[in-house]
């Protein structure tokens, strides 16, 4: 389970038993971060939360660039 600090399940977390990763936005600090620490994760069961916006800021990573990394 792969979060944003605030848009987080602690809930589904702590029923399925996971330990989520928890970024701090769609940064591409935070991308870089979850790439490093991929090899931690399952590659067939990741779930990846992130931060809803409706803020074009000038950081934020595209979605493809999530999709792209998760997929590697």
């Amino acid at each position: 389970m792969i979060e944003m600090f605030s848009q987080f399940d602690a809930t589904a977390a702590r029923q399925a038993g996971l330990l989520p990763l928890w970024l701090i936005y769609n940064t591409p600090d935070s991308l870089e971060f979850l790439k490093e620490m991929l090899p931690q994760f399952p590659s067939d069961n990741r779930l990846l939360l992130p931060l809803a916006t409706f803020s074009m800021t000038p950081d934020l990573v595209p979605w493809q660039a999530w999709e792209s990394a998760l997929a590697d």
